[in-house]
């Protein structure tokens, strides 16, 4: 373009042509920034993961120590008053180790609940719900079923009582929804609920024997108890037994991350309620949870063999088992082949997940907690057992791999925490 009054030519601009970013070029940028948003957001749930296993972890630690602060200060020295069984230990706002820790001051809301974990009680709520002492199902022993609210005629809170004519359970019938809503407002709302399942040996410890024909056969004459039961066992773990005995604390569970072993059989809530005789209670309304949701075991079920003819893990008949291999067996004396004890770990589940591997987490016997992997993915620490396809096997059985996941050195799977002298079967 040639300028009149300057003289000068001046190149007209293309602007077209300026130099930038080619399509090419937007798409590589594009493609490098998704592939470091992945990675964060995969590093940022990795950390999250963790961090829901680490404050599991911290929890399970806790309850650990009040167990030992527990057994320090009871006179029995026990670790426990027992399970939070309503059928087998009593009234579980007085007995069991959610008690002691709730009655203790120690817990609160959210203290004994594992959060990666979609169960959300104990199966305890069902046998309030649904039985009263006197049931045959009710085997604790004495009046242990009467104590606390389950034997009170009043609502605590309010000095009334429900629509029934009974003594127990603040007059509410059994199953009914002011059952429930007392469950709600008693046991859910005061905290005496959890998801996490006691280990057998520390409600239980193991098996009471006496001597029988030069074997040892537990003193049960009667019905078809088993080792879950207190009649049929010494009860909870003491300092004196822990003290006593081969297996060392740190491999001695306590407490675990419980799996989904049945549904409530209701829902648990209350409302406002300022009406009946919950009318003076708690006024604000909350909702726990529904019907259908999980429920974890009391406890795990303690010494199983695998049989055979059932094609299936099975809990031993007190009356009629006969410990005498067994307790050679463990105290290193040669023993006869016999059924294979180990502890029912079923109970139990690894709910966290941590960069793709899965873990139970467990409060040990010395204030330690261990998180142990399950190596199959199938949720469970496979006991070691037999697995057979039969149809619906797979499902009772729960495990679904027969190579152990138990290690001795991480965990006690046997039975006895201390053994009765070697000159008394030798």
């Amino acid at each position: 373009m040639n300028c009149v009054e300057c003289g000068q030519t001046v190149k007209k601009r293309n602007y077209m042509s300026k130099p930038g970013f080619s399509l090419l070029d937007l798409t590589t940028v594009l493609g490098v920034t998704f592939v470091f948003a992945l990675l964060s957001l995969q590093l940022i749930a990795v950390e999250r993961q963790r961090a829901n296993n680490n404050k599991c972890r911290n929890k399970l630690r806790q309850i650990a120590l009040s167990m030992n602060v527990f057994a320090d200060m009871d006179p029995k020295g026990r670790f426990s008053s027992g399970a939070p069984d309503y059928c087998r230990d009593g009234c579980p706002d007085t007995w069991g180790w959610i008690a002691d820790y709730v009655n203790s001051g120690l817990a609160d809301a959210n203290g004994i609940y594992c959060d990666a974990s979609r169960a959300k009680g104990g199966q305890y709520l069902n046998q309030v719900l649904a039985l009263k002492p006197g049931d045959q199902q009710v085997l604790s022993p004495g009046d242990r079923a009467k104590d606390g609210i389950c034997g009170s005629r009043l609502f605590p809170l309010t000095k009334t009582s429900g629509s029934a004519k009974t003594d127990f359970f603040s007059g509410t019938e059994d199953s009914s929804s002011q059952r429930s809503e007392l469950i709600a407002r008693w046991f859910l709302d005061k905290s005496y609920n959890s998801n996490y399942t006691a280990s057998w040996v520390l409600v239980r410890s193991q098996p009471r024997l006496e001597t029988n024909k030069g074997g040892f056969a537990s003193p049960v004459r009667k019905g078809k108890l088993n080792f879950t039961t207190l009649q049929a066992t010494y009860g909870p773990l003491t300092l004196r037994m822990m003290d006593a005995g081969y297996v060392p604390a740190s491999t001695i569970p306590f407490v675990g991350c419980g799996s989904e072993w049945e549904q409530a059989k209701t829902g648990f809530s209350h409302d406002s309620d300022r009406h009946g005789f919950f009318k003076n209670g708690k006024q604000k309304a909350t909702s726990f949870f529904d019907k259908g949701d999980g429920l974890v075991a009391t406890m795990t079920f303690g010494p199983i063999y695998w049989d055979p003819r059932q094609e299936s893990v099975v809990l031993p008949n007190a009356r009629d088992f006969d410990f005498a291999n067994t307790v050679k067996e463990e105290s290193g004396a040669k023993a006869k082949k016999a059924e294979s004890l180990r502890q029912d770990t079923r109970q139990w589940y690894a709910w966290h997940s941590v960069n793709g591997e899965r873990f139970l987490n467990l409060a040990m016997g010395d204030g330690s907690v261990k998180s142990l992997q399950d190596l199959n993915g199938d949720g469970y620490l496979n006991p070691g057992f037999p697995v057979k396809k039969s149809k619906g096997m797979a499902d009772r059985n729960r495990y679904t791999n027969e190579k152990s996941e138990v290690q001795a050195k991480d965990l006690f799977t046997g039975v006895f925490i201390y053994l009765p002298p070697k000159s008394r079967f030798e």
